[in-house]
């Protein structure tokens, strides 16, 4: 590795060789869903919003996260005039904690 890039030194912190591993093992493991709803049948918005949290938290379990650690970070809704059936694209994203069995 170059001590200098053009008139610039390079700065290398003690353990520089082992952030990258530190991050990825203190990381949290998300799950998300992005997909286009329709509210007919009896279906509410409500109910679609819980159907596509319960989707991305599976996902998340599924990759390894703590079920009892999960948190919502991003939920959107965005209705779509432009599509029949009362559609909209909902967004979640989930984010846990990495189990023991995958550290």
């Amino acid at each position: 590795m170059p001590d200098r890039i053009g008139d610039l030194e390079v700065i290398r912190p003690e353990n520089f060789a082992v952030a990258n591993a530190v991050g990825a093992a203190i990381a949290q493991i998300s799950g998300e869903t992005d997909r286009v709803f329709t509210l007919i049948e009896g279906r509410t918005r409500e109910s679609v919003l819980a159907e596509a949290e319960a989707e991305a938290r599976e996902k998340a379990i599924a990759a390894g996260a703590l079920a009892e650690t999960l948190e919502v970070i991003e939920r959107e809704d965005m209705p779509l005039a432009y599509l029949p059936g009362n559609a909209t694209r909902i967004h979640v994203k989930v984010v846990g904690e990495m189990g023991a069995h995958h550290g």
